[in-house]
């Protein structure tokens, strides 16, 4: 595989692993703290905003633990695939 290949899916992986977290942690904070100034992100899905917070505060700790694991993981991600890399011999 080419070098730009790589670069290319190793960005586009990151970037999805951090719009995931981000997301995830919003939302958590959003379910915690009702009427924040965050609550308006609900407005693209008011019918989910209201049953997710039916569930009580507790999909908020968990959203914020979702939120948590995916930035784990891209953090898991980024430092393996650059030290892969260094160890690989260039072509």
């Amino acid at each position: 595989m080419k070098r730009s290949n790589r670069s290319l899916g190793l960005t586009a992986m990151a970037i999805f692993l951090f719009f995931g977290a981000t997301v995830a942690t919003l939302a958590g904070i959003t379910l915690l703290f009702p009427g924040s100034f965050l609550d308006p992100m609900w407005r693209f899905n008011p019918e989910a905003g209201e049953q997710l917070r039916q569930l009580g505060r507790g999909i908020g700790i968990a959203f914020l633990g979702l939120g948590a694991a995916i930035a784990v993981a891209l953090l898991v991600y980024l430092l393996r695939s650059t030290t892969r890399g260094a160890f690989e011999k260039n072509s």
